[in-house]
């Protein structure tokens, strides 16, 4: 064992010191700070609004047009529908008729084309019965404040029309029917912690972590291999270290420089979770953007057990995938060889990120509680299933044992393999050779 830890120890030393791992290491924090920029930067473009030139076509024939014009371009006070204050609307309404839509819309379409406004929305007659849909084309058709308000406007002018129709007097209803704000927020046995959006973001972007990693240095496992193999440096090492000594060392070196990147990254994280809108706070920046993701605590919505969980399952994940990539080099002679088989030992790795991405909006379903158990798929799916919701401690510790105890048989098998294909070269070994390298040595 002393002689694995000499392999770790070197393994470990080699790769803190490669710039590459430097520059990872860096480039990490670097990213979480530009993510809390970017935030904000987003926020504030995305609040910056802007004046919005539209035609409404109008063929309903029931004034519709211009009763969603007035909602458009009225203050909210005033009853308007626009959910933005630095966005307003410059409306004309054009009666149309239906059957000479097709030549009017030509006219519009090239008025958009040319820039002399932003878009139109054509109202077919059946808009007021539900029969159609109401159809808008602009310039700025993605940008969803200006979707949410045309739909906004259209909705409530096409229902105040039907009261109308039906007798109603739409004054005495309309507060009745006045949308209803919906705040989603996650409750579990700790409390409210925060937003529901919040939570499935950082369950998913804690899964994408564990993947990349363990697919940057469990390639990196395979390339040592077959580096080792190709120099004929393997046959020398060997004659001091046994070959289980050496797979060992080496996953276990590379793992623990991945543990203490990781273990940078999260301190970095949880850092900016803490303290991030405060030094966003000196920043010169739009005050609403601010206000808007203070009213976002990340950190409320993390359990306290959610960084330690992180950090087991990783190791857990490097030690099952990247024992397979230390394997896979052992068999193959190139590297173009090894990456033709690294999809299949990836396969499961994919389908946890399918599965964790799923268990992020729903954490109880069957399949994804079966992923965070699954020990190919645990070290994915059960970090984030920490984060959204409260996993029972049984499932927690049988999810833990099984992915060890996955490694640990794979650790083994992958030795038997490595110990023969580390000094084999030439023709690539079949399935049936590996069965007996694995029942022989």
């Amino acid at each position: 064992m002393s002689r694995a830890f000499v392999v770790v120890k070197r393994e470990f030393t080699e790769m803190v010191k490669t710039r590459s791992f430097i520059i990872a290491t860096l480039l990490g924090p670097l990213l979480i700070v530009g993510f809390f920029a970017l935030q904000v930067l987003i926020i504030s473009q995305s609040s910056a609004g802007g004046r919005h030139t539209l035609v409404i076509a109008d063929a309903t024939g029931a004034g519709v047009g211009p009763l969603a014009a007035r909602l458009l371009e009225s203050e909210t006070s005033d009853g308007g529908v626009r959910r933005d204050p630095q966005t307003s609307y410059e409306i004309t309404v054009e009666e149309v008729v239906p059957a000479e839509w097709s030549t009017h819309e030509a006219g519009l379409r090239e008025r958009v084309i040319a820039e002399e406004i932003a878009g139109f929305l054509y109202l077919a007659p059946d808009v007021v019965t539900g029969d159609a849909a109401a159809r808008y084309h602009g310039s700025n058709a993605t940008n969803s404040t200006v979707t949410a308000d045309l739909r906004a406007a259209v909705q409530s002018a096409v229902q105040t029309t039907r009261l109308s129709r039906a007798g109603i007097d739409p004054d005495q209803v309309g507060p009745a029917l006045r949308p209803v704000r919906i705040d989603a927020n996650k409750l579990d046995a700790r409390g409210t912690t925060g937003s529901a959006e919040a939570a499935i973001f950082i369950g998913i972007m804690m899964a994408f972590a564990i993947y990349m990693a363990v697919l940057l240095y469990g390639a990196a496992v395979m390339n040592g291999v077959l580096e080792e193999k190709r120099d004929k440096i393997v046959e020398l090492i060997l004659s001091s270290v046994r070959a289980r000594d050496l797979l060992i060392g080496k996953v276990l070196g590379i793992g623990g420089a991945g543990m203490l990147q990781m273990a940078v990254w999260v301190l970095v994280a949880a850092f900016m979770l803490s303290y991030g809108v405060a030094l966003i706070g000196f920043i010169d920046v739009d005050p609403a953007a601010v206000q808007q993701v203070q009213e976002t605590p990340l950190l409320d919505i993390m359990p306290a057990s959610a960084a330690p969980i992180f950090l087991v399952f990783f190791a857990a994940g490097f030690l099952i995938y990247s024992t397979l990539y230390a394997a896979l080099g052992a068999v193959t002679n190139t590297a173009q060889e090894a990456q033709q088989f690294v999809f299949p030992v990836m396969m499961p790795l994919l389908v946890g990120v399918l599965i964790a991405m799923s268990g992020a909006q729903n954490p109880d379903n069957t399949m994804v509680v079966v992923g965070s158990i699954f020990p190919l798929t645990s070290p994915l799916v059960m970090p984030v299933r920490a984060v959204v919701t409260n996993v029972p401690p049984l499932e927690l510790v049988l999810s833990i044992l099984l992915a060890f105890a996955t490694a640990a048989a794979i650790v083994w098998m992958s030795a038997k393999i490595y110990r023969i294909g580390i000094l084999s070269s030439g023709k690539r070994p079949t399935f049936a050779q590996l069965a007996r390298w694995v029942r022989s040595s």
